[in-house]
């Protein structure tokens, strides 16, 4: 019993007592008051009543002592079973029955995901959720304007350790044949050594430019409803490698007041033969792997400046066909503080195959200003999908020149949700201009 059980009954014994001891006083009182004594009987009876109470304390204190003693030896025991060892032997112990022997069935119970579900603390889960509904028409689309469910994207990360996380990205979208399709877009665990080494491992965007690693999945994080097209998904038309499966090593690199950082990045980069799967997450369908290596400045003496560039390789093969040799190169400089986001990008693809290189260059600018709850802003976009490009035959609907010019409004009307319009003309050298208009309600939960 603790210290806390025994004051606790030796209080309530004085309580009796005192109680005894009053109404002998009160009886006192009463004698004096009507000059008569007090009866024997009556008092030997109270004073047997006393005893049998402080016995009942005396039996129900024992009892209390030998539980406290079989739940203190009980923990002990599930402690040991748990770090798979053996107690010491101790007297409380000794007293309880003797466990049933662990049979190879118990063992293997360990192994289960229900029997670990319960074993004990398991890493802790913080789940984000971030979706979009819209009102409009898509470029070229043969439907009229409809309303729209955007992505429905889910955030899972889990820290396992101090140095030790996992990310996994799912998003749930609905297709042009209004079926819905599921996609694990990152799904990756990463080790932080120090500030200057990471190590990820698994599916991610890859680092080209800016835009693809500073604005994931999730329409709320954007000013504008929906990414340049030069950043578009694999399974949007987009023609770079957006994400990757493979390796990644990141981190801080000594300069003073310079703010730099390193990205280098090995993957199976991107299948652009026809009948596959974009992103491979299985099978590489290229003989070798691809390369990826950035390098950004965020100076002390400019807050809210970032620059940065990067280098692309990947050497395509396809069955029956000549091998194509990738690079892209990408830079940028942002602007992002206080009120302004100032945001310029360049691209520029390069294909070889059977002694003739063809380049396709890419790029947009935006300029948002927040005005408190709004923000306006405004967006230009350009690609030059050259139409003897090898990758841009493939991949585009409609290879050329595309430009487009873009402006909107943001509204956010609470911390988790924004409402945002957006107007933009569209010109491609081999269609008509066509007109877009969209709204669309972003929010996270």
């Amino acid at each position: 019993m603790n210290l806390k059980s025994r004051l606790s009954v030796g209080i309530v014994r004085k309580a009796l007592a005192l109680a005894v001891l009053l109404a002998a006083a009160l009886s006192g009182d009463a004698y004096a008051q009507n000059n008569r004594t007090i009866d024997p009987d009556v008092l030997s009876q109270l004073m047997n009543r006393l005893q049998a109470v402080e016995k009942r304390l005396a039996d129900s204190e024992g009892a209390l002592q030998r539980t406290t003693s079989e739940l203190a030896a009980a923990t002990a025991r599930i402690r040991a079973l748990e770090s798979h060892g053996t107690p010491e032997p101790s007297a409380s112990a000794a007293a309880l029955p003797p466990a049933a022997p662990e049979t190879g069935l118990q063992t293997a119970a360990v192994h289960d995901h229900d029997a670990m579900a319960g074993a004990g603390p398991a890493p802790k889960l913080t789940i984000r959720g971030f979706g979009d509904v819209r009102f409009g028409k898509e470029a070229y689309e043969k439907s009229g304007t409809s309303f729209a469910l955007g992505q429905m994207d889910l955030y899972i990360a889990s820290k396992l350790s101090e140095h030790t996380s996992v990310l996994m990205e799912t998003v749930f979208e609905a297709g042009t044949d209004n079926g819905m399709g599921v996609d694990i877009e990152r799904f990756l665990i990463q080790q932080r050594v120090n500030r200057y080494l990471k190590f990820d491992a698994g599916r991610n965007h890859t680092a080209i430019g800016y835009y693809n690693t500073a604005f994931h999945h999730g329409s709320w994080f954007q000013t504008a409803t929906a990414r340049p097209f030069l950043f578009a998904f694999e399974d949007e038309g987009g023609l770079l490698p957006v994400h990757t499966i493979g390796l990644r090593a990141s981190g801080e690199l000594p300069g003073p007041g310079l703010g730099l950082q390193y990205t280098l990045e090995l993957g199976n980069g991107r299948s652009y033969q026809p009948g596959t799967v974009g992103v491979q997450n299985r099978v590489g369908a290229s003989s070798g792997k691809s390369f990826n290596a950035a390098l950004s400045a965020s100076p002390d003496l400019l807050p809210g400046l970032q620059v940065g560039a990067s280098a692309f390789h990947e050497t395509l093969t396809w069955t029956g066909l000549q091998s194509i040799d990738q690079q892209i190169y990408s830079g940028f400089a942002v602007y992002d503080r206080g009120r302004v986001e100032f945001l310029n990008e360049a691209v520029l693809m390069r294909h070889s195959q059977a002694g003739r290189t063809t380049t396709v260059p890419g790029g947009y600018s935006q300029f948002a200003y927040r005005l408190g709850t709004w923000s306006p802003y405004a967006r230009f976009e350009y690609l030059n999908g050259n139409r003897h490009d090898p990758v841009a035959q493939l991949v585009l609907q409609h290879p050329g020149l595309r430009r487009q010019f873009s402006g909107g409004i943001r509204y956010d009307f609470n911390e988790f949700a924004a409402f945002k319009i957006q107007y933009g003309r569209l010109i491609q050298s081999s269609v008509p201009a066509a007109n877009l208009a969209i709204a669309q309600l972003a929010f996270t939960f």
